[in-house]
């Protein structure tokens, strides 16, 4: 092999080299960039919603949802909870709990007694940008009533912190409605509370 030769074939050597040091540091970038996007880009919205009969007469299970200090009894979000306001019954009351991962506040916005109370909530750390809580009843079937409890939210962190809801979390909000009508009704209906709580 002659020098230039020898010379040509160490210059492609060396701008192969510096090419595969270059690859990573782009595609570090492009993920850096990635995660930027999804954390800055608004969350979707999110709604969770489930209902349930309870055989009781809309006074009774008022007596229990109105009581805004029984959610510790049947809402594993707020175990442990104590209102923590001046206003013990209506709109400006406010209920705190420590919670596994964050502490939830409960404040509420709109109480229409016997029918709807909706509550603004929050938590600390703040994992998510706004939220609302509202409990419905109507008139059920054979008498009883039909509770309904949806949750409205947008998480923070954007879009990665909608996909840890989705999927890290276990979808948190779905879980605390699904699991927390079930135990209002056998609350209401037995006044047993479960043992998990």
């Amino acid at each position: 092999m002659t020098a230039p030769a020898a010379a040509g074939k160490i210059a492609v050597c060396v701008r192969m080299t510096a090419r595969f040091k270059e690859d990573p540091v782009k595609l570090l970038v492009l993920i850096v960039l990635l995660g930027a996007v999804a954390y800055f880009a608004p969350a979707p919205l999110g709604h969770a919603e489930a209902s349930i009969e309870i055989s009781a007469d809309r006074d009774k299970v008022w007596g229990v949802v109105g009581d805004l200090s029984s959610a510790r009894l049947w809402d594993p979000g707020m175990k442990d909870m104590k209102i923590t306001s001046d206003t013990k019954v209506g709109p400006g009351t406010v209920r705190s709990a420590p919670g596994t991962l964050a502490k939830t506040s409960e404040m509420v916005r709109d109480w229409a007694a016997y029918n709807k109370v909706t509550f603004d909530v929050s938590h600390d750390p703040k994992i998510t940008k706004f939220e609302t809580s509202t409990l419905t009843m109507e008139p059920g079937t054979s008498g009883g009533t039909r509770v309904t409890w949806a949750l409205d939210y947008q998480m923070a962190g954007g879009y990665l912190g909608h996909f840890a809801d989705k999927f890290l979390l276990g979808s948190v909000h779905q879980g605390r409605v699904s699991e927390g009508l079930p135990y209002l009704k056998r609350y209401v209906e037995t006044g047993e509370t479960p043992v998990t709580l």
